[in-house]
């Protein structure tokens, strides 16, 4: 091979290996960059929420997750909820802890993030070989007050009848001590029910 074609040759590939190089960077980069601005909130007082969708890992039913925060006997948590196809599952981490749930996450399948701050909002989107994050201006101009007794409108009327033969509830409609669980089982069942039947033909 001529000298000419050896030099065009070796600039190809120190082209292509350069490409390569920023691919790479590009793809970890802007997840990193990510979790960097979800710290920054968190530490600031900016933090609104954050939703983790577009799932691909092997976990079976997860289908996203979302944090917030919540105050529990004084102290800021940040609230991690597991939305899966027919329940949820959630727990209450410090803030360190929720860096590394989301780090964790980003890694193991999650292919998009939403972080609302008062300041901005970041929108962080993964592919194969290469990732992107937008950064627009805020939705929440302000950061929503929230307290873990915080209570959800339930979908089942605590006064059935049938709920006081299952022993669920008492005389009075209100969930016994020990059923609260089977309680929470009940409504999400309704929830989940009532969510299918929309989708199907039956509603309209």
């Amino acid at each position: 091979m001529a000298l000419p074609e050896v030099y065009h040759a070796s600039r190809q590939v120190a082209r292509r290996i350069n490409a390569d190089s920023i691919i790479r960077k590009n793809l970890t980069d802007n997840p990193e960059n990510f979790i960097t601005h979800f710290a920054q909130s968190l530490a600031a007082g900016t933090f609104v929420k954050l939703t983790l969708g577009n799932y691909k890992g092997a976990e079976e039913h997860l289908q996203k997750i979302l944090f917030r925060l919540i105050e529990v006997k004084g102290r800021t948590r940040v609230f991690v909820q597991y939305r899966y196809d027919t329940r949820d599952v959630v727990k209450n981490h410090d803030f360190d802890e929720g860096i590394t749930i989301l780090r964790k996450r980003l890694e193991e399948g999650f292919r998009s993030g939403h972080l609302f701050t008062t300041e901005n909002d970041y929108q962080l989107d993964i592919g194969k070989r290469s990732s992107r994050l937008n950064i627009g201006r805020p939705t929440f101009k302000n950061k929503p007050v929230e307290t873990h007794d915080r209570k959800k409108a339930s979908l089942v009327d605590p006064n059935a009848y049938y709920l006081r033969l299952l022993g669920i509830t008492n005389d009075e409609g209100k969930i016994r001590s020990r059923q609260h669980d089977k309680w929470k089982q009940i409504n999400k069942f309704v929830e989940v029910l009532g969510g299918l039947l929309d989708k199907s033909r039956l509603a309209g």
